[in-house]
């Protein structure tokens, strides 16, 4: 992608999409009933765009895309690898509505990192 791209992509779309932050959920498993509600509160939180996980995308703390209506898209939060550990694990994609790299952007990330699995 060339600067020129990259500005326009960032001038013209609302969400940073290409800026997406992974987190690994070790121990919380693709099926586990505690995915919801983590993933609903990482949605909620401010700079947070929308969350994907292997249930589908969240906005606003509620289900907006159900992973089956495009299952190729969110098979990728299926399962961790083995290094997770004996308990399994998921991953989540934060697509942020901020600058990743601003200010707004370190809040976020600190933001995330004190939501708790519940």
């Amino acid at each position: 992608m060339t600067r020129r791209s990259a500005d326009i992509i960032r001038a013209e779309f609302a969400s940073q999409e290409q800026a997406g932050v992974s987190v690994a959920a070790p121990g919380l498993s693709a099926d586990d009933p505690r995915l919801v509600g983590y993933a609903a509160a990482l949605s909620r939180v401010p700079g947070a765009a929308r969350v994907d996980t292997s249930l589908g995308s969240f906005v606003g703390g509620q289900l907006a895309l159900p992973a089956s209506a495009a299952q190729f898209v969110f098979a990728r939060f299926r399962p961790l690898p083995a290094a997770a550990g004996p308990a399994g694990g998921t991953s989540l994609n934060i697509v942020p509505s901020v600058e990743p790299l601003s200010e707004e952007g370190e809040r976020l990330a600190k933001a995330v990192r004190a939501v708790p699995i519940r």
